[in-house]
């Protein structure tokens, strides 16, 4: 799902293409059409599973960056970030561990757990996107 949280703080810069960046505020509503998902990572795989936490949820802000621009999310805050106009994008992420659990918010009528493998970009990947000559670690 789209509106998810991170158990670090961040910062973005956005290297080509744009970004439009919204945040979100989410209440507790017994009535809410969206549900707390947690989430929990392991080796190469992300597991999404359903709380009984129902939410309403809406958009607090929203903003374009473009190339060249930097933003900065922080740990436990509710966001997504699409591209904006542009076929493709890149940024630049940096990271610095809070802790927590992860949050994504689904649609209440979901399924109960959602499984998604995680992966380094390949070579390849990097050289598509003219970024030839970068080791991967």
């Amino acid at each position: 799902y789209e509106v998810h949280d991170h158990i670090f703080n961040l910062k973005s810069r956005v290297v080509v293409g744009a970004i439009r960046h919204r945040t979100y505020a989410v209440r507790p509503d017994e009535a809410g059409d969206h549900v707390v998902y947690a989430v929990n990572y392991s080796d190469g795989e992300s597991r999404i599973a359903k709380t009984d936490r129902r939410v309403r949820m809406h958009s607090v802000s929203e903003a374009t960056y473009q190339a060249g621009d930097t933003y900065s999310v922080a740990a436990g805050e509710l966001h997504d970030a699409q591209l904006s106009a542009h076929d493709w994008g890149v940024t630049l992420v940096l990271t610095r561990t809070v802790g927590g659990t992860a949050r994504t918010i689904g649609p209440w009528d979901g399924p109960p757990v959602l499984n998604a493998s995680r992966g380094a970009a390949s070579v390849d990947i990097l050289s598509t996107l003219g970024l030839k000559g970068v080791r991967l670690l």
